[in-house]
């Protein structure tokens, strides 16, 4: 299946800013589902790994030393964000679906 370049470039838009412009994208967009997969993975990619990130500041923090731990966890977790962004990016711009491991196939089952 041939997807168009309007359609690649709406889904590749959507991990630009991450949860943001996912959110965004399906508010507007209601039928495409090559659309809606990229902005749902999105989504509740960027969103999940954000949160777990500041949680793992607020569980780390009160333990002083630890603190060393939670920045390093922390890198690596904005680490996997950017790299998430950037190969939903291009699959996206390619026409391809590219699951994530747990969020992709969350995504598929919610805009399916």
């Amino acid at each position: 299946m041939i997807i168009d370049s309007s359609r690649r470039q709406v889904a590749s838009i959507s991990y630009v800013l991450g949860f943001v412009t996912g959110f965004v994208i399906l508010m507007v967009e209601q039928d495409d589902k090559f659309i809606r997969f990229h902005a749902m993975q999105s989504l509740i990619s960027t969103l999940s790994l954000i949160i777990l990130n500041f949680l793992l500041g607020i569980f780390f923090a009160p333990l002083g030393i630890f603190s060393v731990i939670s920045n390093f966890l922390g890198f690596l977790l904005w680490i996997l964000i950017v790299g998430f962004c950037l190969l939903g990016f291009l699959g996206a711009r390619h026409g391809k679906i590219y699951k994530f491991p747990v969020f992709g196939q969350i995504a598929e089952r919610v805009v399916s």
